[in-house]
């Protein structure tokens, strides 16, 4: 793990309902011939040069206007996907006391610093231009590799210890995620979370396994308070979760750039487009504000309801969004089951960025809907980056790649029982 951001930040201390199947419509886009990358294809097995003509599985539909927003189905056969298994969402865990999340070393719930050697991610650039089937043969054997690299694990050690050393108990830029139930947690990057020392957001996609303690990513999103009481409350160093996750702004900077004081630049912006503040500058005062919230709900839903509407729900695997013509994100995921699982969190998302950039002024005169095949050629711009891996010490790795105008990561579970690799997630978020 990459503890730059971490010493800044310390020094500054500062689901849905299946319908009747309806077919998907002939408006829907096939990936454009060149560049392509076939999404749902495993690591293990090569994939096309970037300029191949390929079928790909899944296709993104047309546009569904819902006033400066447009969204657009991401759908692809049932047949095609690829189930991962029962998973369960952080915000459901917690809510049935099925986990906790609480800050690494503090000393109010006795938790033990996490052993450095356990803290493997260490970001490293792998491959290049050219031969995808190369390239994700490489990402492959990186992958593989990684957390037996006796080095990185020693140097890690080091770093690790430095910083606890610095930080009075907890840590800024590392939670600890206990799984106490059989099914393993997905964790959204950008789920944010109230209490601790501060508000947080966590920093990358992790898979926690059944019955697994395991240290995560983490950004703070509030910038004002350093201590265990919130709101006249002792938070005694855990956390509950919040409905909504970040912004893509916010959740970029902590993702994508690392990059602490990012993550506050950005929080500010949404305060300050929304008039709202509070004195720690959580973004919390945005986002639990009633009128806010309100506008938030009724948004998230049409989103949900529209694009279900337009879909066989059984082949709804994620959206694609653009604001004011511009193409924002895409994520998506290996199985409809999973896409349901995070519905309401990824509607909310959309919501968020929707709200902010209505209240920041308004949109450009002239400003027109991109279709499907642009979104396409936004998703493939990343896709033929340079590859870097993050290894986690969860249940997944991640794979990052970024365009001029975009960011992108593939979050993969990690083998397991004689069974390879398997894609779980993708993302797309605009720079």
């Amino acid at each position: 793990m990459r503890f730059a951001p971490l010493v800044l930040a310390l020094f500054a201390l500062t689901q849905c309902t299946p319908r009747e199947p309806t077919s998907v419509g002939s408006s829907q886009a096939p990936r454009p011939t060149a560049p392509v990358v076939a999404a749902a294809t495993p690591p293990t097995a090569p994939l096309p040069a970037p300029a191949a003509a390929v079928e790909t599985k899944h296709t993104i539909g047309a546009p569904i206007q819902l006033g400066r927003l447009a969204i657009y189905p991401v759908v692809q056969p049932l047949a095609s996907q690829r189930d991962p298994g029962p998973l369960m969402l952080l915000d459901d865990a917690l809510a049935k006391g099925l986990a906790e999340v609480r800050e690494v070393g503090n000393d109010a719930v006795g938790q033990a610093p996490v052993p450095a050697n356990e803290v493997v991610e260490r970001p490293r650039a792998i491959g290049g231009r050219g031969n995808r089937a190369d390239l994700d043969n490489q990402v492959n054997q990186d992958h593989q590799n990684n957390q037996r690299n006796s080095l990185d694990n020693r140097d890690m050690q080091q770093e690790y210890q430095q910083i606890q050393g610095r930080s009075a108990g907890a840590v800024v830029n590392t939670l600890v995620i206990e799984n106490k139930s059989d099914t393993p947690i997905f964790v959204l990057a950008g789920t944010v979370v109230k209490g601790g020392k501060q508000d947080r957001q966590i920093g990358q996609d992790f898979v926690v396994d059944a019955r697994q303690t395991t240290p995560v990513d983490a950004f703070c999103v509030e910038q004002g308070r350093w201590d265990t009481n919130r709101d006249g409350a002792a938070t005694e160093g855990k956390f509950s979760a919040v409905a909504a996750l970040a912004t893509s702004k916010v959740r970029a900077a902590g993702q994508y750039e690392k990059n602490q004081q990012a993550v506050w630049d950005n929080v500010a912006v949404v305060n300050g487009a929304h008039e709202k503040s509070a004195g720690s500058g959580t973004l919390l005062a945005t986002f639990d504000d009633p009128t806010i919230k309100a506008k938030l709900n009724e948004l998230s839903k049409a989103i949900i309801e529209s694009l279900e509407s337009k879909t066989n729900p059984h082949e709804l695997i994620g959206l694609a969004w653009a604001i004011d013509g511009r193409v924002q994100g895409v994520r998506y995921f290996a199985h409809h089951r999973v896409y349901e699982l995070v519905a309401d969190k990824l509607a909310s998302a959309v919501a968020v960025d929707t709200l902010t950039a209505e209240a920041a002024g308004p949109a450009e005169a002239g400003a027109a809907t991109p279709g499907p095949v642009e979104v396409f050629r936004f998703i493939d711009e990343v896709e033929v980056g340079e590859a870097e891996l993050r290894a986690t010490s969860g249940a997944n790795d991640n794979i990052y790649r970024e365009s001029k105008r975009a960011w992108g990561s593939k979050t993969v579970l990690k083998a397991k029982a004689g069974k390879a690799d398997l894609p779980l997630a993708y993302d797309f978020v605009s720079k």
